[in-house]
């Protein structure tokens, strides 16, 4: 196999110092040393000029295996990438300044140079320092050469867009701070957690820990390309400890890879003695939610149990629900359907920018109705790089949402579209949402009110099948899966949601008229008593009841909110894939502007042209100006 690694080329210069240096403090260095920290098998980089002295000493460092015929030369720029390490020996740590100013690869650049190496690379490592360009050159990779296999470095995973570049990636590496735990392997295949410790030998001691955790990802890639067959994954992974853990105990990199290739991996001769202070990795196959990751520590039982993976996968843990995940299968599925249960769902909540105020009450109100719901934050939708659909995608997944509510705001607001999808393999529904009202809105007019975290009953009105969107039609069977997909959205499941009352205080009522769908929300509300005297006296007596039959009488009082979806389009994947349905009676609201202003328009000219009339008539009668000249008939003339 042949490997292609991506990143940046930076040349370190370290300066070790016996304490690190104060404020305008002058400080003589111990020690200088300066080396390059990415050493692949084929490079593609970004080099200054091709004739400067720091591209000739680049490539002098590199071994002759390493091709260096696909980099990028910027041929106005002739300093490297650099990077001024000061090492303090009295505390141990290290003080990093980088400086870069050569532009950064390009999409296009990269796609020329991936199809002039063809299919003979089969495996490539990028690093996650431009999120946006490397999920495009992943994209591009999986559509050209859909065999190779790719890597990601996702050193700070709470960088925007790195988990992104996580979903598309084989191999995902993390970074995190273990000492003597070592490095934990998953493989989301099988669900296996692999823990190794780290590596440690008799007078061990720390002396570089600069470039660790690139000999860990280099040894880790290594196992996976080399001894793909030979060797199991706690071998790779001890290799890999093996490895960093030989960087740390030397300077620089030299004759490194001989010394751990010559000692076969043995996962029985390590021990916990040492605690090294350099970054250990965990390679993760995939990505998985924090939830399972736990699960699959708290089942693991191997001999080292005392792996902290809430520390590794951090305790601030965003979701809402902390119940044990349970096995669904098809069986469980039909039974609990067939009892009336509602599967386990979990709504996604969030808007685009440029959502007006009452947008952003619409769905603070639905958010507020229904407890099985996660709000988002606002995305932004205008970004050209890869679309916001994946991304939807991965924030449900993130989120442990199997439906998304998107409400897209376009012309500053003017229009709102609602999005109802399943990720991740659909389908979506896109709807015109008009006739909106607010809770804050109607509390004008109505008086209910509903308890937080109570549960609704939804409720779809006979005009639904009747009045409702036209999918009945031959060809065109879809009404019941837009009801499928409102259930989803508005039915509260009976158990397994955090912060649910065990009451049912609300009406969801959907309608069909004129081929829309119309959305109400009701509250239920018993009728309290009156008081009625007795004769003769002004003492009060028992409430009496409203109702005959001696019960508390039920009304419903609407609360908000309320508004109109009109179908638009409907799709077979999540927010992509072909069109199943499409809405041919649906006027955008763009060409309803358009009209208007075209009706004015005509308007005007209609009154332009009579006017035009007018004046020209005037000019022939000679009446534009001056006065009149007398007639024929002038009454003087006549009668003089």
């Amino acid at each position: 196999m042949s490997l292609v690694a991506i990143g940046a080329c930076y040349v370190d210069t370290i300066l070790t110092t016996p304490h690190y240096p104060g404020e305008d403090d002058k400080l003589r260095a111990s020690s200088h040393s300066a080396s390059t920290n990415e050493v692949q098998l084929n490079l593609v980089t970004v080099l200054p000029a091709r004739s400067s002295i720091a591209s000739q000493r680049i490539q002098s460092d590199f071994e002759p295996g390493v091709q260096l015929s696909h980099c990028i030369y910027r041929e106005q720029f002739e300093e490297p990438a650099s990077s001024y390490i000061i090492k303090s020996q009295a505390s141990g740590s290290r003080t990093i300044v980088n400086y870069n100013e050569l532009p950064d690869m390009t999409v296009e650049e990269f796609t020329k140079i991936a199809n002039d190496l063809g299919p003979n690379a089969t495996w490539f490592h990028f690093e996650g320092r431009m999120p946006d360009v490397t999920l495009s050159c992943i994209r591009f990779l999986r559509q050209a050469f859909p065999s190779v296999r790719v890597s990601v470095e996702v050193e700070k995973p709470g960088r925007p867009g790195l988990q992104e570049l996580a979903m598309e990636a084989d191999v995902v590496f993390y970074a995190k701070s273990w000492a003597e735990d070592g490095a934990v392997a998953l493989e989301t295949t099988h669900g296996t957690l692999v823990h190794r410790p780290a590596y440690t030998r008799d007078g061990f001691k720390v002396i570089d820990t600069i470039g660790a955790g690139d000999t860990f990802i280099a040894g880790m890639l290594y196992g996976l390309i080399c001894q793909q067959e030979k060797w199991d994954m706690p071998q790779k992974l001890d290799f890999a400890n093996r490895v960093a853990g030989m960087k740390v105990a030397q300077d620089g990199f030299s004759a490194l890879a001989f010394g751990a290739e010559n000692r076969k991996p043995s996962p029985t001769s390590y021990s916990n003695k040492y605690s090294p202070t350099y970054i250990t990795m965990a390679s993760v196959y995939k990505s998985l939610s924090k939830k399972e990751a736990r699960r699959l520590a708290r089942e693991e039982d191997s001999e080292d149990e005392d792996i902290e993976m809430g520390e590794f996968l951090g305790e601030d843990d965003s979701s809402d629900s902390d119940e044990d995940e349970e096995e669904v299968t098809a069986e469980s599925v039909k039974t609990q359907l067939a009892a009336g249960f509602m599967p386990k769902s979990r709504v996604l909540m969030l808007t685009s920018r440029g959502v007006t105020y009452r947008h952003r009450h619409l769905l603070a109100d639905l958010a507020s109705l229904l407890p099985h719901t996660h709000k988002e934050s606002k995305l932004d939708t205008k970004k050209k790089t890869a679309g916001y659909n994946m991304l939807l995608n991965s924030l449900a997944e993130l989120h442990s949402c199997n439906i998304i509510f998107f409400l897209e705001a376009k012309k500053r607001g003017q229009d709102l579209y609602l999005w109802l999808s399943r990720p991740p393999n659909g389908p979506t529904l896109k709807f015109h949402v008009n006739n909106l009202h607010t809770m804050s809105e109607l509390n004008a007019g109505f008086s209910g009110n509903c308890l937080k975290g109570g549960r609704g009953i939804v409720v779809f009105d006979r005009s639904f099948d009747e009045q409702g969107p036209e999918m009945s039609k031959p060809g065109n069977e879809y009404r019941g899966l837009v009801r499928e997909m409102l259930r989803g959205v508005f039915c509260v499941p009976k158990r397994g949601v955090k912060g649910m009352k065990p009451f049912v205080d609300r009406i969801i009522g959907i309608f069909g008229v004129d081929g829309k769908i119309w959305i109400r929300v009701y509250e239920l509300r018993e009728s309290e008593g009156g008081s009625k005297k007795e004769e003769g006296g002004d003492k009060a007596a028992k409430p009496a009841l409203k109702s005959k039959d001696g019960e508390p009488e039920v009304s419903l009082v609407e609360i908000g909110p309320r508004f109109v979806l009109t179908p638009i389009v409907m799709l077979e994947g999540s927010f992509g894939g072909p069109v199943i349905y499409e809405n041919k009676e649906y006027v955008s609201p763009n060409q309803v502007r358009s009209d208007v202003r075209m009706g004015k328009a005509v308007r005007y000219a209609q009154r332009r042209d009579v006017q035009t009339d007018r004046l020209t008539k005037r000019s022939e009668l000679q009446m534009g100006h001056g006065e009149r000249k007398p007639g024929a008939l002038d009454t003087k003339q006549i009668f003089s």
